[in-house]
């Protein structure tokens, strides 16, 4: 049987746990819990007021401030855990052979944020007020 060799040369984490791989492996370690009182918007009206929100998470460190305003959250969270992973593989930004190289990203949704702004711009405004790129930046590959 010919099996396929991988080889995990990175790892970079943004959890509830923390912002970094650290952060995450101490907090598994203490067995502790990222669910906590939402604290991101006001939830006092929704009957479930925890989550497992990203705390201490700056997307400054990661991406330029444009990029910021064009893409959703779960985008930065993910250019971070991956600016991570580079960084802890000790690869520099030039991936080698990248043909050859791969991603793994856990997300159960990503853009949410941009879904429900494109719906309140397509209800008072119409559609012809919606840019384009807003829907596609709701998909969790963006």
């Amino acid at each position: 049987m010919n099996q396929t060799r991988v080889v995990v040369t990175g790892i970079g984490v943004v959890s509830p746990l923390g912002a970094s791989l650290k952060s995450f492996w101490d907090g598994l370690c203490a067995g502790r819990s990222g669910i906590d009182k939402i604290t991101h918007f006001d939830a006092s009206d929704l009957p479930c007021q925890i989550a497992g929100e990203i705390p201490d998470f700056d997307p400054n460190e990661y991406m330029e401030r444009t990029e910021i305003r064009r893409s959703p959250r779960s985008t930065h969270l993910a250019i971070a855990a991956a600016k991570m992973a580079l960084q802890d593989a000790d690869l520099g930004t030039e991936v080698p052979n990248p043909e050859r190289s791969g991603v793994m990203l856990g997300t159960g949704i990503a853009g949410i944020e941009n879904i429900t702004k494109s719906y309140d711009i397509i209800k008072k405004a119409g559609y012809g007020r919606l840019n384009p790129f807003q829907l596609p930046t709701g998909l969790p590959n963006m």
